[in-house]
């Protein structure tokens, strides 16, 4: 325990010092955050063999689908199209535009949720397209200045936030880390499994 406080108080400090040697270079803490995500990312490329998975509000960026799309089916999803989007629709109609395939094994959702103004009811869309016991896989950023706000930027969730929405929603097997300071992350990493 003691060496773990000791490495995240480093790591915090290191991305600090990154971000004031490379302030010259535009490596912001942002730049961190995306390298971190691909780095959570492919860490969770080899449990998603052979599977389907829907990634939601994927907008032109295309991480994930590049991570994953060797180890499984990916399909992108976002409201507004993209060359990277294979499906444009809404969030809060999910179960409809996907009422017509089977259900996905995950849904991933990187940097989505602190633009959805009515986050229950886009965790019940979700859950409604994913297979029971299919995962949830979510980053949202927390220290961050507000961006997108033509479409809205609306929360900054913290752990405790994230698990009280999850188990509401009905998500169990919940996992959240974070990136940085333990009080005042950069960003959190979530998972958690649709109940059965």
């Amino acid at each position: 325990m003691l060496l773990e406080k000791f490495l995240r108080r480093n790591i915090a400090i290191s991305y600090r010092l990154l971000d004031k040697l490379n302030s010259g270079l535009h490596l912001s803490q942002d730049g961190l955050f995306r390298t971190e995500l691909k780095l959570f990312l492919a860490s969770l490329a080899p449990t998603l063999q052979g599977k389907r998975v829907l990634d939601v509000g994927s907008g032109p960026w295309n991480g994930p689908k590049e991570i994953f799309s060797s180890w499984c089916s990916i399909t992108t999803f976002d409201i507004v199209p993209h060359e990277q989007v294979d499906v444009v629709g809404d969030l809060y109609q999910l179960s409809d535009v996907f009422s017509h395939v089977p259900p996905f094994d995950a849904v991933i959702a990187t940097e989505v949720f602190e633009h959805v103004a009515d986050i229950p009811i886009v965790l019940q869309q979700i859950k409604h397209v994913l297979t029971p016991g299919g995962r949830i896989v979510i980053s949202t950023p927390f220290k961050k200045n507000l961006h997108g706000e033509d479409y809205g930027d609306y929360w900054r969730i913290t752990r405790q936030g994230w698990r009280y929405l999850l188990e509401q929603a009905g998500f169990e097997s919940i996992a959240i880390t974070w990136l940085g300071e333990e009080l005042l992350p950069l960003a959190y990493f979530v998972q958690a499994s649709r109940s059965s």
